[in-house]
């Protein structure tokens, strides 16, 4: 299963006009991080966008450890972390396929040109979103325009702390949910 696990701002941003994600450490609660470690148990693999990538690597170390990771880009990779490779949207399709099959789930992680390349490919199969109580009013929108059009059906809902909530959606075919 390809899942999308994403934050954004009430008015559908994931980072600010410049990239940024500090807007969201105030929202780090220990439930959050509980969340987190629930989700990451059940990755074995991520597919992250190259900006998010590069951004990541500010942070300090490699943060996902040994993770297979795969970066959608079009350039080569300088000194890639361990079990850290580039791979293109040209071969995006057979890496989907066997994704899909692996034993635990694959983890899509990256801006909204990421998310709309795999929205295109009808390649996420589930949304787990949290929809930080802030307006940003500006910034990189989870769903660019000109993202496909998906059907989803909501699954679960939770209320957190800080206002935030969560919302896990499963894609479908039908637009009839």
């Amino acid at each position: 299963m390809i899942r999308l696990y994403v934050a954004a701002s009430l008015d559908g941003y994931i980072a600010d006009a410049d990239g940024g994600v500090a807007w969201l450490d105030r929202f780090n609660t220990p439930e959050v991080a509980e969340s987190y470690e629930r989700f990451t148990e059940q990755i074995g693999t991520m597919i992250i966008g190259r900006k998010s990538f590069e951004q990541a690597l500010t942070f300090g170390d490699w943060l996902y450890g040994a993770m297979r990771t795969y970066v959608l880009t079009s350039q080569p990779l300088v000194d890639p972390p361990d079990n850290v490779e580039p791979i293109s949207a040209a071969q995006l399709p057979a890496l989907i396929e066997n994704l899909r099959d692996a034993e635990l789930d694959t983890w899509l992680m990256g801006g909204g040109q990421t998310v709309k390349t795999f929205f295109d490919l009808k390649a996420v199969d589930e949304i787990e979103l949290y929809v930080i109580p802030l307006v940003l009013g500006d910034g990189i929108p989870l769903f660019p325009t000109g993202c496909a059009a998906n059907s989803m059906r909501l699954e679960e809902t939770a209320e957190l702390p800080r206002g935030m909530a969560m919302l896990r959606y499963r894609l479908t075919d039908s637009p009839d949910v």
